[in-house]
Order: structure tokens, then C-alpha cells, then sequence
């Protein structure tokens, strides 16, 4: 099967909630946004199926990021509070980050069955968006507002070939 003809199916909130929540082992709730929702995503991950095609994306906002990168490891929520503050990820939070992109993979099923594997992470808008799939790429998209237990909320959005 081609990467043209393949379709990936994207997470449920529920999905995301049991996902994040295994990884971080902790309560994290999670909705769905409309998915024309405006974001500026501070940190993304493409998703490729073995021929270092992109075929996924994941991306979360600032505050989400340094949330999830925090709760990973247990760094305390007021740490993360001081990056967001601060306009970017320090070097152990974009670490940790990418931790959370490596399985982010799972949170996107491919109808073949086969596995996503992490291709390239980004930080900070610039990169973000120049990793990120133009808008006007035929695929699918959806966006959830995520919160952490003990941490702060944020959005995290998701592409992939439709």
C-alpha cells in the first residue's frame, strides 16, 4: 500500500485521555475543539510509516508542551509555568517533550495496521510551522483542549493522511 492510499485514523478524546494519562500516570482529561481552532503551536513531531514519508503530525501549544514535558518527569508545574512565561522550552523540557512525541505514534492508527515511527521534532513557532503540513493539505485534523492533573490545560492537534 502506497502512503497516498493509506488512511490513518486519529484519537478519540477518550484515546488521548487513556494514552497521556499511562504515559504521565496521572488524571488528564481531554476534549474535542472545533478543528478550525486557532493555535500557535510551540512544539510538533512528524510521523513517518518506514519510507521517511510524513503521513502524521502532532502538535501542542506552549503551555500544553511544557505541561506534558513537566509532568513526564515530575518537574513541578510552577518550572513549567516559568518556561511558558519565558516563551520557549529549556533543554530538559524539549527532552522530555519529544519523549511525549515518540509515543504520541500510538495515538495514530494506520488502516494497514502498520506503525508510525517518529521522524522529526520541532520547537518553537518558526520550526513548528515550517514542520507542520500547509493548511490547505488534504487531511485529516483534529484538535483537543488537554489538561493534566496538578498541571495547566492547553491544546494539542493531530493531522494525518486522509
Amino acid at each position: 500500500m502506497t502512503a497516498a492510499a493509506m488512511m490513518l485514523s486519529l484519537p478519540t478524546a477518550a484515546q488521548v485521555e487513556r494514552s497521556l494519562g499511562l504515559l504521565l500516570r496521572r488524571a488528564v482529561e481531554a476534549s474535542m475543539q472545533p478543528a478550525a481552532t486557532h493555535c500557535r503551536f510551540a512544539a510538533a513531531g512528524s510521523y513517518h510509516g518506514g519510507d521517511r514519508t510524513p503521513l502524521a503530525w502532532l502538535a501542542a501549544d506552549l503551555p500544553l508542551a511544557a505541561h506534558l514535558a513537566a509532568a513526564l518527569s515530575l518537574v513541578p508545574a510552577d518550572a513549567a509555568d516559568d518556561r511558558v512565561r519565558a516563551g520557549a522550552l529549556d533543554d530538559t523540557l524539549r527532552e522530555n517533550f519529544a519523549e511525549v512525541l515518540n509515543v504520541g505514534a500510538r495515538l495514530i492508527v494506520r488502516d494497514d495496521a502498520g506503525r508510525l515511527t517518529l521522524l522529526q521534532t520541532a520547537f518553537g513557532e518558526p520550526a513548528v510551522a515550517a514542520l507542520l503540513p500547509p493548511a490547505t493539505a488534504r487531511l485529516r485534523r483534529a484538535v483537543f483542549k488537554v489538561e493534566v492533573d496538578g498541571y495547566a490545560e492547553g491544546l494539542l492537534g493531530l493531522w494525518g493522511a486522509a
